[in-house]
């Protein structure tokens, strides 16, 4: 018997999504934090016995001008760093209000021969080996058909657990994951 669930495809399913996909590699992050240690110690080392004061830093850059623009530029750089998520935030914005189903509601069902989904303007058929892998989240579950493209199947789209767990179940029989 087909399962079928309908939910409204908001911002949170996108950013969920996008999160899902990029989700690093254990291998990925321990690189980036001994990259990240590596650059500030070669940066302490370089420059902080030079650099204790703004006399430190003219010396440095040859000039008064040329010292504040190298503290503006360091500052901007950890700024740039830091606020990279609120960045990433406003693209994604826009990216998701392009996408034809954004704001709209999403039927998708769950078939014993494939998995069919309907939309405003949108619908389409997914045989099960098609999808790569399945990843279940706290609040959604992904069904993968590519690095960046997934079918979501989120909790609040079911009338309670055991009828989530249900198509969970389901999807993981079937799919070629």
């Amino acid at each position: 018997m087909p399962i079928s669930f309908s939910y409204v495809y908001d911002f949170a399913d996108y950013r969920a999504l996008v999160r899902a996909a990029r989700r690093p590699t254990w291998r990925q992050v321990a690189f980036r934090m001994v990259a990240l240690c590596a650059l500030t110690a070669v940066m302490l080392l370089v420059m902080v016995p030079r650099l204790r004061s703004l006399d430190g830093w003219i010396w440095f850059y040859g000039s008064r001008p040329g010292a504040l623009i190298g503290l503006g530029s360091l500052a901007l750089f950890f700024l740039i760093a830091r606020f990279d998520y609120l960045l990433s935030m406003w693209l994604g914005w826009f990216w998701y209000r392009k996408m034809t189903v954004a704001g709209k509601t999403v039927t998708i069902v769950l078939d014993e021969a494939a998995v069919l989904w309907s939309g405003e303007a949108v619908s389409g058929r997914l045989e099960w080996p098609a999808i790569k892998r399945i990843e279940a989240g706290r609040d959604r579950t992904f069904l993968f058909i590519g690095p960046l493209e997934a079918l979501i199947m989120p909790r609040r789209a079911f009338a309670g657990e055991a009828e989530y767990a249900r198509a969970l179940d389901f999807a993981r029989a079937r799919a070629g994951a």
